[in-house]
C-alpha cells in the first residue's frame, strides 16, 4: 500500500531507541505512515527493533542537526516524535556535552527551524522533572543557556551540518556555566529541553515514568531485573519508590496524540499514578519466578528517592485504567523468556546481543575510563623499545580456547578490521597494545586468573586434557558468526560472537562442573580481544566507532577443535 502523496507522515526521529522502535512498531501495525529517522550505522537495530512494511518509510542520516533536514521534515509531517535522547542516570563528566547537546540543545534546534510551521513536535521528558525546576539557580542556568544557544544559532550562517559546531558551543557552554554540584546532569538535560520547546506553541512535553513491558530494553529497571534472574545471575539495585508504565499504555497516548495541535506549550505528567518501590518489584518478579536462580536485591538508604506524579492525565486520555503492574510484570517475564531463553537460535543471538549491549551501556554512559586504563596499563604493561609489551598474564589463555590463531580468512580480516578501528579513532601505536595475531583466541573456559603477587598463573593441567578431550569429543563443531566490533569502557576493542545454539554454553557448563581446580567463572559471551587501548580517547570517537561498525559482517567459522594453553589439539 502506497502512502497518498497529498498525506504527511508521522515522523520519528530516534526510531532505532526504545521508545521510537516501540511507537513504530505500534502505529505501524495500526496502519499509521511514518517516517523513521536513525543515525548511519544503525540501519541493523533499525531491521531488528521494527518490523517494517509498507507504512514505514526509512531515513538513515550522519546528523539530526541539519537546518535542511529538519525543515524538509517538518514540511512533510504530520506530527514530529521527538524520542531521540541519551538516558542513563549515570553519566561521566566527560559525557555531559553530548547529553546536552541530544536532549537540551537539539529541541531548540527544532524549534528554530519549525518557526513558520505547524507540525506539533511531541519531546519525552521524566517524571523527575517536577523536583529540579522548582530550584531558583537551576531555572537560571536553564534561562542562560537559551539564551546563548538562541545567539549562537541566529549568528550561524550553516545550513547542513551543525553537529560539530554545536558540540563545540555546548563545551565551552559548559566551561563558563559549568553543571551544578547538586544536579543529574540527564535531569537537566530534560529540564532545558523542555524550556527549548517552550519556545514554540505547537510543542507536546509528556514527562514519562519508567517504561516496561513487552520489548522494551533490558537497560530499564524492570527489564534490567528480570534478565538478571533468568540468567542466573545476582543483581543490586539503588532502593526507590517510582511510577511505572507498561510500555502499550504509553504507545497509545502516542496514537491518541497524532491529531492532537496544542496551539501552546502542552506539557502533562504521563504517568500511571502508582507508586511502587523496587524492593517490591523484585519481590514480584522472584514470585513469578520460583525456578530461576538469580539474586536480585536493593541497597537500603535514608534517602529514598520517592516519585508520586498524577496519573489522573493518563487515565483521562485512555478512558480506561493503566495496566496494573501484577498483570504487567506477568506479560513482560513471558516475553522476556521467550525472546531470550526460548530453545530457538533467535533467542540465543538476542541474549547475546543483550550482554554485549550491557557492555556498550557503560562506554554510552562514561566514555573510556582513563582511570581504568591508567590501572590497567601500570598493572601489565611497559613500554620498551618503542613498544608496550604485555605481562603473560594479561592474555595468555589459562584453560581452553578457539582459534588461537584463527585459520584464514577469519584471522587476515581480523586483522584489517582492527587497522581500520584505530584508524578511525586516530590512535597512534604508542596509544595501544595488539596482541600478535597468533595469539588471538575466544576463550571456552579460563582456569586460573594472575595472582595479586608476581602476576603467576596456573595453566590447565596435564592431567585434566583426558577428562576434557573426552567431553568435547561429545560434542559437535560450533559455528561461530562474527558481527560487529565494541570498544568498552576500559579500553578493550573486542569482536563480537554469535551462536546459534547453546552448545558453547552446554560445553562450558560441563567442563566447569568436571575439570577439577578451575578458580574463574564461566562467561556468558563469545567475543574475541583484538586489542587494549592505553590512552583516553574522545568520546565522540568511541561512540561513532561503536555505532558505525556494531554490525559489520565479518564472517562465520565452523571450529573443528579446541586448544590448551599449550595449543594441543581436542577435537569436536
Amino acid at each position: 500500500m502506497q502512502k497518498p502523496d497529498n498525506s504527511r507522515v508521522i515522523t520519528i526521529l530516534g526510531s532505532t531507541g526504545e521508545l521510537g522502535s516501540q511507537a513504530a512498531n505500534y502505529l505501524i501495525k495500526n496502519q499509521k505512515y511514518v517516517l523513521l529517522v536513525f543515525r548511519k550505522g544503525y540501519l541493523g537495530k533499525l531491521k531488528r527493533s521494527v518490523k517494517l512494511n509498507a507504512y514505514a518509510q526509512i531515513l538513515g542520516v550522519s546528523t539530526l542537526f541539519n537546518k535542511k533536514l529538519l525543515n524538509r521534515i517538518q514540511h512533510s509531517s504530520k506530527i514530529i516524535f521527538n524520542l531521540a535522547g541519551l538516558v542513563s542516570l549515570s553519566f561521566s563528566e566527560k559525557v555531559y556535552p553530548h547529553v546536552l547537546l541530544i536532549n537540551g540543545f537539539f529541541p531548540g534546534l527544532l524549534v528554530q527551524s519549525k518557526r513558520k510551521l505547524s507540525a506539533p513536535i511531541v519531546y519525552a521528558s521524566t517524571q523527575r522533572m517536577k523536583i529540579l525546576t522548582q530550584k531558583h539557580h537551576i531555572k537560571w542556568w536553564i534561562s542562560e543557556a537559551i539564551r546563548e544557544f538562541n545567539t549562537f544559532i541566529n549568528k550561524t550562517n550553516i545550513k547542513t551540518n551543525l553537529e560539530d559546531d554545536i558540540l563545540a558551543f555546548t563545551k565551552k557552554f559548559l566551561l563558563n556555566h559549568p553543571v551544578p554540584s547538586d544536579t543529574n546532569i540527564y535531569e537537566l538535560s530534560k529540564a532545558l529541553g523542555e524550556a527549548m520547546l517552550q519556545q514554540s506553541n505547537n510543542s507536546i512535553i509528556l514527562s514519562i515514568s519508567s517504561c516496561y513491558g513487552p520489548g522494551c530494553s533490558i537497560r530499564r529497571t524492570v527489564g534490567r531485573l528480570i534478565f538478571s534472574r533468568l540468567l542466573g545471575q545476582e543483581a543490586t539495585e539503588k532502593e526507590e519508590v517510582r511510577d511505572f508504565l507498561y510500555i502499550e499504555d504509553l504507545n497509545e497516548i502516542f496514537k491518541k496524540l497524532i491529531n492532537f495541535s496544542p496551539g501552546k506549550p502542552y506539557i502533562r505528567y504521563c504517568c500511571s499514578g502508582t507508586n511502587t518501590s523496587k524492593s517490591y518489584i523484585i519481590t514480584k518478579i522472584t514470585e513469578k519466578t520460583p525456578n530461576e536462580s538469580g539474586v536480585l536485591k536493593t541497597l537500603g538508604s535514608n534517602d529514598i528517592e520517592i516519585f508520586k506524579p498524577s496519573g489522573r492525565w493518563l487515565k483521562n486520555t485512555l478512558k480506561r485504567n493503566p495496566i496494573r503492574l501484577n498483570d504487567g510484570l506477568a506479560k513482560t517475564i513471558k516475553n522476556v523468556k521467550k525472546l531470550y531463553f526460548s530453545k530457538n537460535p533467535r533467542a540465543t543471538i538476542e541474549r547475546l546481543s543483550a550482554l554485549y549491549d550491557r557492555i556498550k551501556q557503560k562506554t554510552d554512559e562514561q566514555g573510556i575510563d582513563p582511570q581504568e586504563v591508567e590501572e590497567i596499563r601500570s598493572s601489565f604493561f611497559r613500554y620498551h623499545n618503542g613498544k608496550w609489551q604485555a605481562e603473560e598474564a594479561f592474555w595468555k589463555p589459562t584453560g581452553l580456547v578457539l582459534g588461537y590463531p584463527f585459520a584464514e580468512p577469519i584471522g587476515s580480516r581480523f586483522i584489517s578490521f582492527r587497522s581500520k578501528i584505530l584508524a578511525e579513532l586516530g590512535l597512534k601505536p604508542y596509544q595501544y597494545w595488539l596482541p600478535d595475531e597468533d595469539l588471538l583466541h575466544m576463550t571456552i573456559i579460563s582456569y586460573s586468573h594472575y595472582s595479586e603477587s608476581g602476576m603467576n598463573i596456573i595453566l590447565l593441567p596435564e592431567t585434566e586434557i583426558p577428562k576434557a578431550r573426552e567431553i568435547i569429543g561429545n560434542y559437535r563443531p560450533i559455528k561461530i558468526s562474527f558481527r560487529g566490533g565494541l570498544i568498552t569502557n576500559n579500553g578493550s576493542l573486542l569482536i563480537k560472537g554469535f551462536v546459534e545454539d547453546e552448545d558453547l554454553f552446554l560445553l562450558r557448563s560441563e567442563l566447569m562442573a568436571k575439570i577439577d581446580g578451575i578458580t574463574q567463572q564461566p562467561q556468558n559471551l563469545a567475543h574475541v580481544k583484538l586489542a587494549q587501548i592505553l590512552e583516553d580517547v574522545p568520546y565522540e570517537l568511541t561512540e561513532k566507532v561503536n555505532r558505525l561498525y556494531s554490525s559489520l559482517d565479518l564472517g562465520f567459522y565452523v571450529f573443528s577443535d579446541v586448544k590448551t594453553p599449550q595449543r594441543e589439539l581436542l577435537r569436536f
